[in-house]
């Protein structure tokens, strides 16, 4: 594949993702000036109630970040230096991009711009801006894993193209993440707005649940009957609870590009062994767009 133009006529403009429940929604147009003033105490350890896991792996057997030179090494340290800026997750709460729950063994914490994704979908991606940013759970508290790129399915007919190719294997690779809902819900009754919570707060596994076929009608104030802290919220176990705050997405195509945090199966892998508990139910896929 050659480089393309992110701005390119390849994307029109079509719906980014969707924002439902007044605090999420108010949360992915910028966080309350208090929320983005908080610094990172408490925030580093990962919050979850689950235990922090232990690096698994430290080998590097397939293509890394320091092996691309040329123009896909100049992409690589550009994208880096633009995102080294968020190593604190606070830095990136205040600059405008908010947490995605649950936590995903392999993958981490996600952190969506909203912005960015509407920026994407309307002149295609941009490579040092990111629409979202994974953290993963290490000995020493988060820390930030990969970047990663998401385009709603129906805004392309096909994969964006925006690293050029490199040898030893260093090819990006597009996968796929069906429709979802996340809800977030702490476990008191009353609803409270999602912009007002503190970060530790929000990176908390139990207070997060997604499930599929999507639901758009959900909204802050209803109430959920979920499996807390799973990324398949309606099997298993479930509670209910007043809903603080939802997110909704179409099926999304998404690339990670690990390059704060080495990866044994590659820089454009979809997970990261390293970081891999078990399974996390995470239903992200690669090579095609059926999952």
């Amino acid at each position: 594949m050659s480089e393309t133009d992110p701005s390119g006529d390849g994307y029109s403009r079509r719906r980014a993702l969707l924002a439902v429940g007044t605090g999420l929604a108010a949360a992915l147009a910028g966080c309350s000036n208090a929320s983005r003033n908080e610094t990172a105490t408490g925030t580093t350890a990962g919050t979850s109630a689950t235990a922090t896991p232990t690096v698994t792996a430290t080998r590097e057997d397939g293509p890394q970040p320091t092996q691309a030179s040329g123009r896909l090494g100049d992409q690589f340290a550009a994208v880096r230096s633009a995102t080294e800026q968020y190593a604190d997750p606070s830095a990136a709460r205040r600059d405008g991009y908010t947490v995605l729950g649950p936590y995903m063994d392999g993958m981490g914490w996600h952190f969506l711009d909203q912005g960015r994704v509407a920026q994407a979908e309307s002149d295609g991606p941009n490579r040092e801006k990111p629409p979202m940013l994974t953290y993963v759970r290490t000995d020493d508290g988060l820390s930030l894993a990969s970047v990663e790129y998401v385009v709603p399915v129906d805004s392309t007919s096909e994969d964006p193209d925006l690293f050029v190719d490199g040898s030893e294997g260093l090819t990006e690779r597009w996968g796929s993440h069906r429709a979802a809902t996340h809800v977030f819900a702490t476990p008191d009754t009353s609803q409270r707005d999602f912009d007002s919570y503190d970060l530790e707060t929000l990176l908390t596994d139990e207070y997060w649940a997604e499930f599929r076929p999507a639901d758009e009608t959900i909204e802050a104030g209803d109430t959920a009957t979920l499996n807390w802290g799973s990324t398949e919220g309606k099997s298993g176990d479930r509670t209910m609870r007043t809903v603080d705050g939802v997110i909704t997405h179409p099926d999304l195509r998404t690339l990670h590009v690990w390059l704060h945090e080495d990866n044994p199966d590659g820089v454009f892998a979809e997970s990261n062994p390293r970081f891999a508990e078990g399974d996390g139910g995470h239903h992200h896929g690669t090579d095609d767009h059926d999952h």
